[in-house]
Formats: structure tokens, C-alpha cells, sequence
């Protein structure tokens, strides 16, 4: 629990320091939640880092989506 605490207690620090440097008058509001998104994201992966994604799996297999374009064709000669 005192890692989380400690951990959490650092990105805090760093998030208030980077959103402390930012000037709050830059512009729209869109331009302001941009700044504020990348200030959290950077935070968030410098301390805890990213987290890769698998690659999926096709759930049908390539067979299977031979035999179904077989049977489309089958289908369509026939009309």
C-alpha cells in the first residue's frame, strides 16, 4: 500500500508541476483539454509505462473464408 501511496503522491507532484507551467489564457477550450490530456498521458506512461496490446486472432479461419466465398460464387451462377 505505501508503494501505491508513494507512487500515486509522484504523479501527482508531476502533473500539478507540469499543469502549473501552463499558461491558462492559450486559447480555446479545445486547445486547453489537448494540453491537459497530453500532460496526463505523458505523466501516466513516464511512471507507470504503456502497456502493449495483443495482436487478435481472427476468430474464422482462412479456410472457412474460402469455403464460404466458394459457396457465394456457387450462389450467384445459379441466379
Amino acid at each position: 500500500m505505501e508503494k501505491l501511496y508513494a507512487q500515486g503522491q509522484r504523479a501527482q507532484d508531476t502533473l500539478e508541476g507540469k499543469l502549473g507551467a501552463i499558461e491558462c489564457d492559450s486559447g480555446s477550450v479545445e486547445v486547453q483539454w489537448k494540453i491537459i490530456k497530453e500532460c496526463v498521458l505523458d505523466t501516466i506512461s513516464d511512471l507507470v509505462g504503456k502497456v502493449k496490446k495483443k495482436a487478435r486472432t481472427t476468430w474464422i479461419p482462412q479456410e472457412m473464408i474460402s469455403k464460404m466465398d466458394k459457396k457465394k460464387e456457387m450462389k450467384e451462377c445459379q441466379h
